[in-house]
């Protein structure tokens, strides 16, 4: 199986900041195995959401820390087949394609999966 990291932004694309991504997207790559995580708005994700350690493997960037910044470590310490930051346009594309990530805007990926999930 081909292992990916995630890495999503919360604002505007996860379902507990008004996006179009249910939080039992990310669990149920999780349970595929994959790595999950997020970059961008993480206090609000552990503030509203009991379980997050449940399905979250890593968090951040911390103040002062560039997404892109974060991302590239990431992707340097962590090497798996593939590497998707979701989130949205323009500035989380450019922090992916700074950094070496794959980048998927999150209505693309939210229709991509839902329709995946459809099969």
């Amino acid at each position: 199986m081909m292992r990916r990291v995630y890495a999503f932004d919360v604002d505007e694309t996860l379902d507990v900041s008004g996006g179009p991504i249910p939080l039992s997207f990310l669990k149920l790559l999780k349970a595929e195995g994959h790595i999950v995580g997020i970059c961008g708005n993480w206090y609000l994700l552990v503030r509203e959401v009991a379980d997050w350690s449940q399905f979250v493997s890593f968090f951040g960037p911390l103040h002062g820390i560039a997404k892109a910044t974060f991302l590239k470590e990431l992707k340097d310490f962590v090497q798996e087949d593939a590497h998707i930051f979701v989130g949205n346009e323009p500035h989380d594309r450019v922090a992916a394609e700074a950094s070496g990530w794959a980048f998927v805007p999150e209505l693309a990926f939210a229709t991509h999966f839902i329709g995946q999930c459809a099969k």
